[in-house]
């Protein structure tokens, strides 16, 4: 121990290690720190989930309103939903001769095509549910066909507010010919 003289006061200074205030402010410090560093770490886990959540939904979106409008475009005519008739949670595309006729419906959160007798094929993701979709022909009668759609998604697990994320799709698709 070395002994300082200030104003003929002797101060004793300790020049072996830290005292324990000053161990209580480093503790205290480092662990505002870490803190920190969780918090933001947490922060950036939540932005990624959103962003995957949010690409996930909008990708199954485009790629069913893809699907319709590849198929509806193709079509000779629109068998259901008829112009004037309300809105129908299914389509039903009247097909050229050699293809088979081709339906688009909504069950259990879930969209599916059928071609002709064939078995279902769904077209959105498990991480996906379909909330509603409707058809609607707008169509004069005598006209060409016009089917405006609804469509709503949302993602389905959404056990916390990082993966709760739904969407409205609205268009419309006339036939070619």
């Amino acid at each position: 121990m070395k002994f300082l003289q200030h104003n003929q006061k002797k101060f004793f200074i300790n020049s072996c290690g830290f005292t324990m205030v000053e161990t209580v402010m480093y503790v205290a410090l480092i662990s505002l720190a870490i803190g920190s560093f969780i918090g933001f770490g947490s922060h950036i886990s939540d932005l990624r989930a959103k962003v995957t959540v949010f690409q996930d939904v909008e990708l199954n979106g485009r790629n069913i309103f893809s699907q319709i409008d590849h198929y509806t475009k193709k079509a000779d005519n629109v068998f259901s939903p008829m112009p004037g008739d309300a809105a129908q949670n299914s389509l039903e595309l009247d097909m050229p001769e050699a293809d088979p006729d081709i339906v688009f419906y909504e069950s259990n959160g879930d969209v599916y095509l059928t071609e002709g007798a064939g078995s279902p094929i769904k077209l959105n993701s498990d991480g996906v549910e379909v909330v509603g979709l409707l058809f609607e022909n707008s169509s004069q009668v005598g006209k060409k066909d016009v089917v405006e759609i609804e469509l709503n998604l949302k993602y389905r697990y959404d056990y916390t507010t990082a993966y709760q994320y739904e969407n409205q799709f609205k268009g419309t698709i006339a036939l070619r010919y």
